[in-house]
């Protein structure tokens, strides 16, 4: 493969990539008077830490500020690296995300004009981050964002979902009556896929046998097994006719399995009837992802 330049700067491969991230920026941004994030890239095989530092000036006459950041494993990294260099030679441009297992810390302080307060440091925590890598005629850059703790709220000061901090609640369904192999990749890639993690079971009455015999475990009995994955955050019984635990559940995305269109179509209609638009995905038999933005679903009956 040739030799990528840009801005002066010569490529042959993806460890200068990555060593080109390794790198402090200064974010642009009019909410902020400073924000600014690094990637520490150490030698060898060590782990990568990505950290941010910010101070808002929301003209109240107190500061808010804060700082994150998260620890994630170069191997898991070097992949959306290998993307970011080899798409290059293909487009000019480049951006791509990923969700990693992390390391993360996250801390802030909020100062309001009328007195009010608010902080919060969670310390260290294992958790997730989503990191993004972009590149334009100036060379490569990246950005991040740490998931919370599993039992942290989401906060309410002046901070941004899914720019600040990282939080997607993720659906599936199916009956998971035996909890075999294919039930548990299908749970284990959709945990991948975001924070918050709930699992719609459906009810004794639509999962019966061909022979016309119900699942060898109850719905309720199938919920409790659910539930003790720790990838699992939530698991409620629920289906296209009994429908009210997925709407409530507010969901960011919600990924089907591989053959399931007509299933897609009906709770796509279901839920933008309601108002609630996720990101569709459908995890297929080779293990990656379908991302159905743009799937156009005959309008069901």
């Amino acid at each position: 493969m040739e030799n990528l330049v840009l801005a002066g700067m010569i490529y042959t491969g993806v460890e200068d990539v990555l060593a080109s991230l390794n790198k402090e920026i200064t974010l642009l941004d009019s909410r902020h008077s400073r924000d600014v994030i690094k990637m520490a890239v150490p030698a060898g095989d060590g782990d990568i830490t990505l950290r941010r530092d910010w101070v808002l000036d929301d003209q109240d006459g107190d500061c808010d500020s804060g700082s994150s950041s998260a620890t994630i494993k170069r191997s898991d990294l070097m992949p959306l690296v290998q993307r970011a260099y080899e798409s290059v030679f293909v487009s000019p441009r480049f951006y791509e995300s990923r969700v990693l297992l992390s390391r993360n810390s996250f801390r802030y302080s909020a100062r309001y004009s009328e007195g009010r307060c608010g902080d919060a440091d969670f310390g260290e925590y294992d958790g997730k981050v989503r990191i993004r890598i972009e590149k334009d005629i100036s060379g490569f850059g990246f950005s991040f964002a740490p998931s919370l703790p599993r039992d942290a709220c989401e906060p309410t000061v002046r901070l941004e979902r899914n720019k600040d901090f990282y939080a997607e609640r993720v659906g599936i369904w199916g009956d998971f009556d035996r909890l075999d192999s294919p039930d548990m990749d299908y749970i284990r890639k959709a945990y991948m896929q975001g924070t918050h993690l709930a699992v719609f079971i459906f009810p004794d009455e639509i999962v019966a046998r061909d022979d016309g015999t119900r699942t060898t475990n109850w719905a309720q009995d199938r919920k409790k097994a659910v539930l003790s994955i720790p990838e699992v955050d939530d698991a409620q019984i629920a289906s296209l006719a009994r429908p009210e635990g997925i709407i409530r559940a507010k969901l960011d995305t919600f990924i089907f399995r591989e053959g399931e269109r007509e299933e897609e179509g009906k709770l796509v209609k279901l839920l933008g009837d309601k108002g609630h638009h996720p990101t569709i995905m459908r995890l297929l038999r080779d293990g990656s992802f379908a991302d159905l933005s743009d799937e156009k679903y005959p309008c069901a009956e």
